[in-house]
């Protein structure tokens, strides 16, 4: 009597990494050859956050795992990215991990299962998508003197794994600021120092702010505000 055996590896790494949906292509047709069947049955997914949601939100490190039904249980596998893109790492013949790159993207990762006379294969189509950074708060701090002007500004991205760092570019259309640019991991706030010049006795200022991830998205703002000129 024909015996199937069924292998599944790092099912306490699918717990731990919480169940991720995939957009799944199996071939469920098996080979004609008694003695060689072997048949790719399931692929799992998952991602350290715990999404379900089918996306995965930046370069998380996302893991495979499969399950072969094969007759004498002695076969290969192999693990592809189509794109030939991110870092793949195969663990095992049953499991791989994936770090996604940061730009938005459908990728494709194949996998082939072979005992040498006949293969199985599978793919996952992976929804990559990196968050628009925010502009949380921003306020300007005037003094009497043309020193000491300040302007704060909060940002922060949503995708916070891994960290990400924000570069916040606060330009004005007359005077200068110190320093062009700083950054900020996830959210934090900074503050720039604004020296005005060529300003007239009174006159509204506008400062454009960027906020840039690494995808790179840019979320833009402004400050206006009315100024005195001692």
């Amino acid at each position: 009597m024909k015996k199937i055996g069924r292998i599944s590896f790092f099912a306490m790494l699918i717990f731990i990494f919480g169940l991720l949906s995939c957009n799944l292509q199996v071939d469920d047709t098996f080979p004609d050859t008694e003695n060689n069947q072997i048949k790719i049955t399931k692929i799992t997914l998952s991602d350290k956050n715990g999404s379900g949601s089918g996306t995965i939100i930046r370069a998380n490190t996302i893991m495979l795992t499969i399950e072969v039904d094969n007759f004498d249980n002695t076969y290969t596998t192999s693990f592809k990215v189509s794109e030939n893109t991110g870092i793949l790492n195969v663990l095992s013949p049953n499991s791989a991990v994936w770090t996604s790159p940061y730009k938005d993207d459908i990728y494709h990762i194949y996998v082939y299962a072979t005992d040498n006379k006949n293969t199985s294969t599978g793919v996952c189509i992976i929804d990559v998508q990196n968050t628009l950074p925010q502009i949380t708060n921003k306020s300007v701090f005037l003094t009497s003197t043309s020193a000491g002007n300040s302007v704060t500004v909060s940002a922060s991205d949503p995708d916070t794994e891994p960290a990400t760092t924000l570069s916040i570019i606060v330009v004005p259309n007359t005077g200068a600021i110190t320093p062009v640019s700083q950054t900020v991991s996830n959210s934090g706030t900074v503050t720039f120092d604004w020296s005005p010049t060529n300003v007239a006795i009174s006159q509204t200022i506008n400062l454009s702010i960027s906020a840039v991830d690494d995808n790179p998205n840019t979320a833009s703002d402004t400050i206006s505000f009315y100024y005195n000129k001692p």
